[in-house]
């Protein structure tokens, strides 16, 4: 491979549809030099989202991109709520109707100077710490010191790379699009409709209709497989079948007729596993694909490359570009919490249009019953449209309410096994869970020396079991309901890499390297452990390197509700002491995994470090709270 100096670019951009031109984009105003390689000169039409939301057009302003659509664009500036005939309410929004190859073209039409366009089909990367190869089919060959991954859906370089893809649901949906108009040849009385069944009987989520150009466009999406015959005879038959789904939509629009050609649009839900490569970043549908009827996928696009551009100033300004500093990106708190959005709405409505069980008809019920009256009626009601996982906690709260009188009967006959949870292995964590839960203490779980998972895994389940039986038992009021509904991210704090190297006391099995575990088996043992990995945010690195006022600031890291301490050496608890300094407050728990180590000396290991940090830290008092077998004990944290 060429040396740094006669690299071909800073950053190659492997495909340049709205993720990749964007990417390219941002960047070179950065002031690097950008190679952006596609097989095409321009965007071929093709049936991809044609509507800018709000948000999204927020966050492209904010790249500096905006100004560049707008004159292409058609304004929309209120929606129509429609349902069963007639218009139930007016939204006044500001969006943006554009065909994305419109979209991509113009944007590849104003790139910055830096941005340098490649006609070429990728064939093979090899990556590296330091250099990154990308060879073309013609036999050219690029470097740079970075390769940001932008070719959507196709996925044969991931595979060649070794990452492989999670699906998550397979055929999620199926959108087609389609323009419309009035056989009267009059113009529509709306800028836009979202147009909802009154019934899911044809698996339909909503119809949405807005101009474009001089036309208007219909985007229809439904969950059903591409096999499905329903779907080949609506592309056969779209006037047929569009009257016979939504059989009162003319009453609102008038008549109407199909005037376009129908196409369609598939999806699987996935996101790619493995994504941590040096010298590679995926972004976009490369990563993780967003469901379409959610009207994420612009979103988790423009907040990819945001992200991307406030990390790669960091990365460039120190050699190399490893899996360490690629983590940064995936581990940031905002594009974790996009992406994990982006999840839970695609699951959510496609729960709501199929699921069939009495919970989820009494939740399409409420969502139909602001449509049915007019939405002024119901107003106060203030409907909140649980998640997936708060579907589950409520079904066990209800289960666990009728259960209970029974509990209690049987109690005074019958001497009922203990919750070995809080006796047991693992029962620091899970009097801390308990003690975090019920007082409403707010904050982070935070675990320094993670291993193989099993105490995080342990400390995850033990923290979600604990929020659930607290709803499960009070009412929900605002002051009960305030702390459950904050969300509680576990942060994973190790090297991966064992024990490090240092001058003080040690074990027999305290030798450097000791209690070393690949960040993938780790992540790959939680995820059997029952973790799910939108809630963890993990920290590579040797502590010296990652617990700093920079770790804090990308995510967000405010405050800590437990802290646990496995870093069995003084040396490692020193620097994970002063991290959290700032973030432990009245009621945060800390437990030391390794207290009674070094036959319980004061003078070595972890006690030693917390002796020498509370002479540091005067205002700051830790009371005994648990015991656990003969080396853990956990602390209360009070404020002097």
């Amino acid at each position: 491979m060429n040396s740094l100096q006669n690299i071909s670019a800073e950053i190659i951009v492997v495909g340049a549809g709205l993720a990749g031109v964007t990417a390219a984009a941002v960047l070179a105003r950065q002031g690097r030099r950008v190679i952006l390689v596609d097989p095409r000169p321009s965007c071929l039409p093709l049936f991809r989202g044609e509507k800018l939301e709000p948000n999204q057009a927020e966050m492209l302003d904010k790249l500096g991109l905006l100004d560049h659509l707008l004159p292409q664009t058609r304004r929309i500036r209120e929606v129509w709520g429609g349902y069963n005939g007639r218009c139930f309410k007016i939204f006044p929004l500001k969006q943006y109707s554009m065909y994305y190859s419109d979209m991509v073209n113009v944007l590849r039409a104003h790139s910055p100077i830096g941005v340098e366009h490649k006609l070429g089909h990728v064939e093979h990367i090899a990556n590296g710490n330091e250099l990154q190869c990308v060879r073309l089919r013609s036999g050219e060959e690029l470097t740079s010191r970075l390769v940001v991954l932008a070719n959507g859906v196709c996925n044969h370089l991931q595979d060649s790379l070794g990452l492989h893809k999670d699906v998550i649901q397979k055929d999620q949906s199926i959108a087609f699009g389609f323009s419309i108009a009035r056989r009267d040849l009059r113009p529509f009385p709306f800028d836009a409709t979202t147009y909802y069944p009154t019934t899911y009987t044809e698996y339909i989520d909503y119809l949405a209709l807005f101009v474009m150009r001089q036309e208007m466009r219909a985007n229809l999406f439904v969950f059903r497989t591409a096999s499905d015959p329903w779907v080949r005879q609506f592309v056969k038959q779209p006037d047929q079948m569009l009257e016979r789904a939504l059989p009162k939509l003319s009453q609102l629009i008038g008549e109407y007729r199909v005037v376009t050609k129908v196409e369609t649009g598939r999806v699987d839900l996935y996101r790619m596993r493995g994504e941590l490569q040096p010298g590679i970043v995926l972004i976009g549908d490369a990563y993780q694909v967003a469901c379409p009827s959610t009207g994420m996928g612009f979103t988790k696009i423009f907040m990819d490359v945001d992200v991307l551009s406030q990390c790669v100033p960091e990365w460039f300004a120190t050699p190399g570009i490893g899996v360490g500093k690629i983590a940064s990106f995936y581990n940031n708190s905002r594009k974790q919490a996009t992406d994990a959005r982006a999840l839970e709405t695609a699951s959510f409505e496609r729960h709501v249009v199929m699921d069939r069980s009495i919970l989820w008809q009494f939740h399409r019920l409420k969502m139909h019953l602001p449509r049915m009256f007019g939405s002024g009626h119901f107003h106060h009601l203030k409907l909140h449209l649980p998640s997936r996982k708060e579907v589950v906690r409520m079904r066990r709260g209800i289960i666990s309410r009728m259960l209970r009188p029974f509990q209690l009967t049987a109690r005074r006959f019958l001497i009922l096994p203990e919750d070995k949870g809080y006796t047991g292995e693992h029962s620091c964590l899970h009097n801390a869970a308990a003690f975090v839960a019920w007082n409403q203490i707010e904050g982070d779980y935070l675990e320094f020396g993670v291993y193989q998972g099993d105490s995080f895994a342990a400390a995850y389940r033990a923290i979600h079991k604990e929020r659930a039986r607290r709803s499960s038992f009070l009412d929900n009021s605002p002051s009960h309901a305030r702390g459950l509904q904050t969300r509680l991210r576990c942060f994973a704090f190790d090297s991966f890499s064992g024990l490090p190297e240092g001058p003080g006391p040690r074990h027999a099995d305290y030798t450097p390297g000791a209690y070393a575990c690949t960040q993938s088996k780790f992540t790959r043992n939680i995820v059997k452990l029952g973790v799910d990995l939108k809630d963890v945010v993990v920290v590579p690195g040797f502590y010296d390197k990652t617990l700093n006022r920079h770790t804090k600031e990308q995510h967000e890291l405010r405050r800590a509700a437990i802290v646990m301490i496995d870093c069995d050496l003084f040396e490692s608890t020193v620097p994970v002491l002063e991290f959290v300094t700032d973030l432990v407050d009245q009621g945060t728990i800390l437990i030391f995994h390794d207290w009674f180590r070094f036959s319980g000396s004061p003078k070595c290991g972890e006690q030693r470090a917390c002796r020498e940090w509370l002479e540091r830290n005067p205002h700051l008092e830790l009371v005994e709270f648990w015991r656990e077998g003969p080396q853990s004990l956990s602390f209360l944290v009070n404020l002097r």
